[in-house]
């Protein structure tokens, strides 16, 4: 925590803008698409086939998000390793961040981007969901029901919750080494160490 405490600050202020341009993105799609599509589903609705209706808004909705998981990968997605392992203030994350990206890689990032919370989220959903009719064969009084769902609930959210990270971790990596060849580097480094102790020991 005493090592972390250099990057607390630049962290908050990173996810604060990745909060506010989610909040800007989902104000904007409301009313670039968001208004009409309500408009177009309440009036189908009222012409007697709601189902449409129903099915024009999940498909609106579905593009706002679409288009936040790629404002998302291509700004932002790597705040965490570009803060940390970089040293990167937050003005300059975006364009490094898109400099790992690309533009060939942009839509199989922002695809992944997309699946990632829903599969995080789904995962959590699931074994939640399990645990609690694991738990409803248990018959405990009300409060000591209450903590053990509790405890389940935040041993459950603290198993999952490093998905993200090491997910974004992982693919940050992935995406030095094919972009900038960083494990070329970094053996190269380790060979020369290597090769200084050696010579060093003879």
């Amino acid at each position: 925590y005493r090592r972390s405490r250099p990057y607390f600050l630049p962290m908050t202020w990173g996810y604060c803008l990745i909060v506010l341009l989610t909040l800007g993105v989902a104000f904007g799609g409301a009313i670039a698409g968001g208004i009409p599509g309500v408009f177009l589903a309440v009036l189908l609705a009222g012409a007697g086939v709601p189902e449409i209706g129903s099915v024009v808004l999940v498909i609106f909705l579905a593009l706002i998000y679409c288009f936040w998981a790629g404002v998302i990968a291509r700004g932002f997605l790597f705040m965490a390793p570009l803060t940390v392992l970089e040293g990167l203030p937050v003005s300059f994350v975006a364009y490094r961040n898109y400099q790992l990206v690309g533009k060939t890689r942009l839509w199989r990032t922002s695809a992944a981007v997309a699946a990632l919370p829903i599969l995080a989220i789904g995962f959590q959903a699931i074994l939640n969901l399990s645990l609690g009719g694991a738990m409803e064969n248990i018959h405990l009084a009300p409060m000591a029901n209450f903590v053990l769902v509790s405890a389940v609930g935040a041993a459950t959210h603290f198993f999952l919750a490093p998905y993200w990270t090491i997910f974004v971790t992982l693919l940050y990596y992935d995406y030095r080494v094919r972009r900038e060849g960083f494990d070329v580097r970094d053996l190269s480094l380790a060979n020369a160490v290597g090769t200084i102790e050696q010579g060093g020991e003879s």
